[in-house]
């Protein structure tokens, strides 16, 4: 392969990892938004000290519906992290193949010019922690409240 068709590979390897990283954020805001959604109404359905039966499977079913979402969400975004690794891979693979000298490579140099991390550990195991919370909110309110 040429160095032109090189470069338009890694070009399209590296939109394709991008558009993968913005689709992670984008569902993690819709994800965010079905919870406080779902949140709502549970908190309006329940929030008379007297609730008739029907008004409290409703909210317990609510809650099911939470810690599924939970799961859905965690699964979710174990996924993309894995597509986002895959095209990372795929572009360091291309970046290999290339003559560019190391100090101009993308992928192949990161570690060495990444900045410090402000937090130990993961920043992807982080984020996922906010499914593994809400989970575990939605699991506390379905025990206590009803």
């Amino acid at each position: 392969m040429d160095e032109r068709s090189l470069r338009k590979d890694l070009d399209i390897t590296l939109s394709v990892w991008r558009f993968q990283i913005d689709s992670y954020w984008s569902r993690n805001s819709y994800f965010v938004t079905f919870h406080s959604a779902i949140m709502a109404a549970v908190w309006q359905i329940s929030k008379n000290a007297g609730m008739s039966a029907p008004r409290k499977l409703a909210a317990e079913c609510f809650c099911y519906a939470g810690i599924f979402l939970a799961v859905l969400w965690l699964v979710n975004n174990l996924r993309v992290h894995q597509y986002i690794l895959y095209w990372w891979g795929r572009a360091a693979a291309i970046e290999k193949l290339m003559d560019n000298p190391e100090e101009t490579r993308l992928v192949l140099g990161y570690e060495q010019h990444r900045l410090p991390k402000f937090l130990p550990g993961e920043y992807h195991l982080w984020m996922n922690s906010i499914p593994v919370l809400f989970f575990i909110l939605w699991v506390g309110i379905r025990m206590l409240c009803f």
